[in-house]
């Protein structure tokens, strides 16, 4: 399992690859994961997805860890903004 630290320096890595925006904060659950998981899905090959949430998204990072992702959260001042990436993109 990645410590954080790794997670940080993957992030730094991928930071500068294109990227997905997805404001999901006006969204009722559970149609916040509903909409991630399908950006996900569509999200381009070398790229990689910021959510911005109202809460921390606890659920999502399991699913996110069993199917290839990682993510990095940060606290920002109406929520929490989350990048999300394939582990194969690390690279």
């Amino acid at each position: 399992m990645a410590t954080n630290n790794d997670v940080k320096s993957e992030f730094a890595r991928i930071a500068s690859l294109p990227f997905v925006e997805l404001d999901v904060r006006h969204l009722e659950a559970p149609e916040p994961m509903k909409a991630i998981l399908q950006a996900l899905q569509n999200l381009p090959a070398q790229s990689w997805l910021k959510v911005v949430h109202r809460r921390e998204p606890f659920p999502l990072y399991q699913i996110l860890s069993e199917n290839g992702f990682r993510f990095h959260r940060q606290v920002i001042a109406d929520g929490f903004q989350i990048a999300i990436w394939r582990i194969s993109n690390n690279g």
